[in-house]
């Protein structure tokens, strides 16, 4: 009898341990489901603190995802997701740069402007 007790109560352990298991795993899917969604229509107007914030929460999300085993169709959905979340970070950041580009072409022309009104000025002062 009591070894009857103790069977039931590690299966109902082990079922629950695999309910909670699968759980977890269904858990950081729709996390990364939700994050993509999120990233996808509200990325527009993030500020560098929130695409900071975004690519910490895609990494943690990530790794979420690596502790458990999906199957083929589940991989792909999430290969599916981590691309297009990749492909935002990469617009952001080709954005970023060509601001950045921009900046410092704008800055190099003032430079060269100044400089060369100061040499002009002192080639004129000189004669």
């Amino acid at each position: 009898m009591m070894k009857q007790l103790y069977t039931l109560i590690s299966m109902i352990a082990l079922g629950l341990f695999l309910v909670s298991c699968t759980d977890k795993k269904i858990s950081a899917l729709k996390e990364l489901e939700s994050f993509t969604e999120e990233i996808k229509y509200s990325s527009d107007h993030y500020t560098q603190d929130e695409w900071d914030n975004a690519q910490n929460e895609f990494c943690i999300i990530c790794e979420e995802l690596d502790n458990y085993d999906y199957t083929d169709e589940e991989l792909n959905y999430i290969g599916r997701m981590k691309g297009e979340c990749t492909a935002l970070f990469a617009r952001h950041t080709v954005s970023d740069l060509k601001k950045s580009l921009n900046r410092i072409g704008q800055e190099v022309k003032g430079f060269v402007e100044g400089f060369t009104e100061e040499v002009e000025n002192e080639n004129v002062n000189d004669e």
